[in-house]
């Protein structure tokens, strides 16, 4: 089997048909697989973890394995932190500027010091808990947060370990290409936001 079959798999995640709503809870699933099913429907966070993942694979290895420390860390405390406080935060903007900032990173094969690598992915993590924690509803907060813990971490090791794998240089080229979407798709994110916001109002 190709060693690059956990990118293969974790990029055709990233195109399956979603709900229309990013952010539901599914239905009659429980509150664990409700929890674990909301980040895979989520866009912006399939995309922005995909594309750190491509961009940490240009740099150190030991910055690789703390950002899969921080993915596998920081979003439960974010999403208990949110949970707690009962405040409400829009994430969206957030994440579309760091789909753009983690794209282009990706496609130019940016490098940088660990640290910057690791505080970036430390805040994309806490948005996309924030996220979780304003997703629960009426569901178990407890297996919700478990679950909604669970796929991003194993997705973020499928992709590293899959774009690791990678060597042929059509392959290096085509993990680029696809940094340079989702960089192209947060711009059309925070176009569409910024349009929301200062679209004049309907006549009546």
């Amino acid at each position: 089997m190709s060693p690059g079959w956990p990118f293969a798999l974790a990029a055709l995640i990233c195109f399956l048909p979603g709900p229309a709503s990013a952010h539901m809870a599914w239905a009659g699933a429980g509150g664990f697989w409700s929890g674990f099913l909301h980040p895979l429907t989520s866009p912006d966070e399939v995309c922005f973890l995909l594309a750190l993942s491509i961009w940490s694979t240009f740099n150190e290895p030991y910055a690789r394995l703390w950002t899969l420390g921080v993915v596998a860390t920081v979003p439960a405390a974010a999403a208990v932190a949110l949970l707690w406080s009962g405040r409400e935060l829009s994430t969206l903007p957030w994440m579309a500027g760091l789909m753009i900032v983690a794209g282009l990173g990706g496609a130019l094969r940016l490098k940088v010091q660990g640290v910057l690598l690791v505080a970036f992915a430390a805040v994309g993590a806490g948005l996309i808990g924030a996220e979780t924690g304003q997703a629960v509803g009426g569901l178990s907060p407890g297996e919700f947060i478990i679950g909604a813990w669970l796929s991003p971490v194993m997705l973020t090791v499928f992709l590293v370990d899959g774009v690791g794998h990678l060597r042929a240089e059509w392959q290096i080229i085509a993990c680029r290409a696809v940094a340079s979407w989702i960089a192209a798709i947060g711009i059309m994110m925070s176009a569409f936001e910024l349009w929301q916001r200062h679209a004049p109002a309907p006549p009546l």
